[in-house]
């Protein structure tokens, strides 16, 4: 009778890792059916991200891919998956090797996975984007070297804040609860209204606006060993950061004045501090 279920207890193990087996066999021809353009169609992506953790592991070498189709895929798959682990895992892996092709992957799922940003709080002060906001602020007006990569400085036809006595903020991605020092010029936070009463009566000007998105890092529920986060669980969030160079005409003015410029820039939080990482987009108009 032992013999018997010891027996069964064999079937049952061995059909089960039969059936694993298989299944991850599947896993990988999908995935690497990402190397094909022409196979690679939106619901193929779909269903590669519906599998979840178990395709992230056939995922990963697609991600440091040097052809920036299959990475480009690869990183739309991860934009779709709802697993929690898939942004923590990415970000991870640009923070070990910071290759261009993951960070290029990377910065595609943090613009597409908007909704995993922690949004502004219009009641609390949020601490982080307070920094992050004020790190920017003094890099563009006092022309702090807190950046790092890409473009040195935000162009906007030689224009700079240095002979202004006061800097307008636009209330977007902060708010008036918010308080920012630069020790010889003043800081408002406006509304739309408020930007138009400032150039009726002091005529066109250039305001600032920021685009801040924080993304959280939990590494809970996750295998570290398979994955390599041991080393990298001191990471506690990334973000994205952006800072516009905006011009302001009165309520009157009837001119065409279409300067401005701005950028975006990677940040990562680790042990405590905000640290800047990546410029990788900016622009002039």
């Amino acid at each position: 009778m032992k013999k018997i279920i010891a027996l069964l207890i064999f079937v049952v193990i061995f059909t089960a890792l039969a059936k694993a087996s298989q299944g991850d066999k599947e896993i990988k021809r999908l995935v690497n059916k990402l190397d094909d353009y022409q196979k690679a169609n939106a619901k193929l992506l779909k269903k590669i991200a519906n599998i979840g953790s178990p395709a992230i592991p056939y995922l990963l070498p697609k991600i440091e891919n040097k052809n920036s189709l299959t990475y480009h895929l690869a990183a739309e798959v991860f934009s779709l998956m709802k697993d929690p682990a898939a942004l923590p895992i990415l970000a991870n892996i640009y923070l070990k090797n910071r290759s261009e092709s993951s960070f290029n992957a990377l910065s595609i799922v943090m613009r597409k996975r908007k909704d995993l940003c922690v949004y502004l709080d219009t009641v609390a002060i949020d601490e982080d984007r307070l920094i992050l906001c004020q790190n920017l602020l003094s890099w563009v007006v006092r022309k702090d070297s807190l950046l790092v990569g890409g473009k040195s400085r935000v162009y906007n036809h030689e224009y700079n804040f240095k002979n202004d006595s006061v800097i307008i903020i636009a209330e977007q991605d902060v708010s008036k609860k918010y308080s920012f020092s630069l020790s010889d010029k003043k800081v408002f936070i406006f509304n739309e209204n408020e930007r138009l009463d400032w150039a009726d009566k002091n005529g066109k000007y250039y305001y600032l606006s920021f685009n801040v998105c924080i993304f959280p890092l939990s590494y809970n529920d996750i295998n570290e060993d398979s994955f390599g986060l041991a080393d990298n669980k001191d990471n506690e969030a990334i973000a994205i950061v952006g800072i516009s160079i905006n011009p302001q005409g009165s309520r009157s003015f009837k001119g065409v004045w279409l300067t401005g410029s701005g950028i975006s820039s990677l940040w990562v939080k680790k042990n405590g501090k905000w640290h800047s990482e990546k410029i990788f987009e900016s622009w002039i108009s």
